[in-house]
This record gives C-alpha cells, sequence and structure tokens, in this order.
C-alpha cells in the first residue's frame, strides 16, 4: 500500500514465515515497508558464489515510473532501538549494513542506541537520522502474525528519491542467529537473513520470484548471502546514487 504525506509516500512490504519447507507470502505495498514472513533458522555467515538468476530484480517505483532510490552518496546515518532485541542483535545489524554497504557502495554511518521507534515515514526520527532499525510485536506495530520482518522507504512522490527509511522485526518469532543456512526442520531462515531483506527494501529494492535471491518474500533456508540478482539490483541502486 502507499501513504501519501504531501509529496511524501511510503513503501511497505513484508518477509513471511515459512515452518518446515512451508512459506507464507507477505503483502508487498507502496508505504515504506516490505515484511518478510518466516522459514527454518540459519547458521554461520560465509560469502559463496553468487547464486540464482542475475536478472531476477525489481524496483520500487513512482506512480509516475520513477526508480524510488537515494539521490545522494552522503553518509546515511541510522540508529538501532534494541528495545526487546534478542542476544548479539548488534552485531547482526551492523554485518547486515556491512553487506549492504558493499553491495550498493552507499555510505551508512551508526549513530547508536535510541528510544524512537521506527515508522513508515520517519516523521518522529532524532535531527539526521534517515534510518532506524527496531523490534516489535504484531499487536503493537504494523507487522501482520506471521511476518517477521517490514521494511521500506520513505519518498519523494514526485522524484523517487529515499528520503528516510525503516525496518522492524518481529520479536515473538524466534529465528537461527547468524548468516548461515540454519535448521532443516523448524522455521527456516535466520536473522541475519531477515536484516538483509527488509534493509534491501530501505534501498529500494522490491519482491521477486525467484527464491534464490535474498528478496524472495518468505524466509527459506539459504544462506543469508545476495544472490546474483540481489547483487545487480543492489549495484544499480548505488550507481542511481552516484556511489559508483
Amino acid at each position: 500500500m502507499t501513504k501519501a504525506l504531501g509529496s511524501r509516500a511510503a513503501v511497505l512490504s513484508a518477509l513471511v514465515l515459512t515452518l518446515g519447507l512451508a512459506v507464507a507470502v507477505g503483502p508487498a505495498d507502496r508505504s515504506s515497508a516490505d515484511a518478510v514472513r518466516l522459514s527454518p533458522a540459519a547458521g554461520a555467515a560465509a560469502e559463496p558464489s553468487r547464486r540464482g538468476n542475475p536478472r531476477a530484480f525489481e524496483f520500487y517505483r513512482t506512480d509516475a515510473g520513477r526508480v524510488i532510490h537515494w539521490a545522494h552518496c552522503r553518509p546515511i546515518k541510522y540508529r538501532v532501538n534494541y528495545d526487546h532485541a534478542p542476544r548479539r542483535s548488534k552485531w547482526h545489524v551492523l554485518e547486515a549494513v556491512r553487506r549492504l554497504k558493499r553491495a550498493t557502495g552507499l555510505r551508512y554511518r551508526y549513530m547508536g542506541p535510541t528510544s524512537v521507534r521506527p515508522t513508515q515515514l520517519g516523521n518522529n526520527y532524532p535531527r539526521g537520522t534517515k534510518l532506524v532499525v527496531g523490534w516489535a510485536r504484531p499487536a503493537t506495530s504494523i507487522l501482520e502474525p506471521r511476518s517477521v520482518g517490514v521494511g521500506g522507504p520513505a519518498y519523494n512522490g514526485r522524484t523517487g528519491a529515499i528520503v528516510r527509511g525503516f525496518v522492524i522485526v518481529n520479536y515473538k518469532i524466534e529465528m537461527a542467529p547468524g548468516f548461515g543456512k540454519g535448521p532443516r526442520q523448524g522455521i527456516q531462515g535466520t536473522r541475519g537473513q531477515v536484516l538483509m531483506h527488509e534493509l534491501a527494501h530501505t534501498v529500494g529494492m522490491a519482491h521477486v520470484r525467484a527464491e534464490a535471491q535474498i528478496m524472495y518474500p518468505k524466509a527459506t533456508r539459504k544462506r543469508a548471502t545476495w544472490g546474483a540478482g540481489d547483487w545487480n539490483g543492489l549495484r544499480k541502486q548505488g550507481r542511481r546514487a552516484g556511489c559508483r
């Protein structure tokens, strides 16, 4: 769904949950958020060769068809609200941002913790903060019960330039830590996979139907590393901001 406020709009998409080998797809809207659904959890982190179709990427677009993207290469200052966050969440966020930075060339600067909650338009963020990551449960946020995460960009509805972003992770769903493949049974995916997926939404990446890619709308048992399509799409977004 898309929420417009003056010239500002937000895109919202969710990653959905998968139990065993089944995953539910979350709704992809145009309101600065993309939610991911659950899948069996993951293990250790490693960067294998890029998997899948290199053309398997999609971007959010304005009503006029403009690609939604960051319009500059200045540092994107971000903060993290650690309320209800599981153990080692700071490391998970910093590592996921590092991987996003490496793929896009966009510059990020961690500004520390915050008590502010991430929101679709980000009007409540501290001055200079462009992105907030936090944890919540469905009853108190825009998360749906089977969504493991939701995230996306707030953007200028005329130019498509991203002005802020947000990521919300469902703390009621316990997922395996790290960036590995995760367990063979139970909830699929890992915390690393969820954070990478939602953070990619904040730079304008949309869902794809290719399961090998991180931007697939369901958390699945695969290493939390960018697929070939993810990588190519993220690099294009970095070039649009003048970072490549």
